[in-house]
């Protein structure tokens, strides 16, 4: 992948803003949301101490942390993105309610992915919109520094979404690693 892409981060506590500062090194565009008080703040603060760090791994052309837009609901971030990385806290009940949200209003080749580290994706995509989409793309921590990502798939998720994957994190010079069975924790 080449062109530009606009990412979605969805929850910018440590490892959604990893996420954040992964994809904006590589030149793309994040738009963020997390509905915690302060949590924009926090964000571009966790972005700014980080950038050094990432610009000393390297920067992509248009890197630039100023690619970093916020929005004030999860629906204007899910129309706004080609791609979305959920970093909920990580709860079942949480993570799915937001997920069906996000697939409800988002478009149906925009892969969604889950930063979940124990939940089975089965169970995160029942009632989603489109659950062909939805997977696991479990990063290695921190994330802007370590380049190993884990890509499960659900009972629902397609090729193409898994294909998706393995393009969308390789362009983000990460390591994916398809783990073939899902299994809890």
């Amino acid at each position: 992948m080449t062109e530009s892409r606009t990412v979605g981060v969805v929850g910018t506590g440590v490892i959604g803003a990893g996420w954040a500062v992964r994809v904006l090194a590589r030149g793309h565009d994040v738009v963020a949301w997390d509905p915690a008080p302060g949590a924009e703040e926090r964000l571009r603060a966790a972005v700014d101490r980080v950038w050094p760090s990432a610009a000393k791994l390297g920067l992509f052309p248009g890197a630039d942390p100023a690619r970093l837009s916020w929005v004030e609901t999860a629906e204007e971030l899910a129309d706004r993105v080609d791609w979305i990385q959920e970093s909920a806290p990580e709860n079942e009940a949480v993570k799915r309610a937001l997920l069906q949200t996000l697939a409800a209003h988002s478009g149906p080749e925009v892969v969604i992915a889950s930063s979940s580290s124990g939940l089975l994706p089965t169970n995160l995509q029942k009632g989603c919109a489109h659950p062909e989409r939805v997977l696991i793309g479990h990063p290695f921590n921190p994330v802007y520094l370590l380049p190993l990502v884990e890509i499960v798939a659900g009972e629902q998720t397609s090729a193409a979404a898994m294909d998706a994957a393995m393009a969308h994190y390789d362009d983000l010079v990460m390591h994916p690693l398809v783990v073939r069975t899902e299994i809890e924790g």
